[in-house]
């Protein structure tokens, strides 16, 4: 099985609106970049290791943003629960800050994935702004962590 094989067929640990969005860029990506090391059979085995594992790696980033509290809270929001705030619903800035969250997270999982390290340190540093906002609200509507 070629590694580009195995690639796609490990984009598939994504989830699906990811894979839609990012995929086909991901794998153009690695390509050019297996291409380069072609012919250098060290460095492509320590290329090739590198990054099957940051694609599982990322996968399982991507997974865990989803089943965060992040969507907890908009799943009771769906429902119009809430029982921190009484039974209310979550007020739309605590989802809107959640969003924003998540938004993020994707694009730092994007931005390593396409080794762009910079662009991710400056996701990171919004994302961390962010989460500390999240909080902020969450304390003012007295919702759980």
């Amino acid at each position: 099985m070629r590694i580009n094989q195995i690639y796609r067929a490990l984009l598939q640990l994504y989830p699906a609106d990811y894979r839609k969005a990012f995929a086909a860029e991901m794998l153009g990506v690695f390509e050019k970049a297996a291409l380069e090391h072609a012919g250098k059979r060290a460095a492509f085995g320590r290329f090739a290791t590198a990054e099957l594992f940051g694609l599982i790696t990322g996968a399982g980033a991507e997974w865990i943003a989803r089943f965060t509290m992040v969507n907890s809270i908009r799943r009771r929001s769906a429902l119009g629960i809430c029982a921190q705030s009484g039974g209310s619903a979550v007020p739309e800035e605590v989802i809107q800050a959640q969003d924003r969250v998540s938004s993020l997270v994707g694009r730092i999982v994007h931005a390593i994935a396409n080794h762009d390290f910079p662009a991710a340190r400056s996701y990171a540093y919004e994302e961390s702004k962010e989460r500390e906002n999240l909080r902020l609200l969450r304390e003012r509507y007295g919702l759980e962590k």
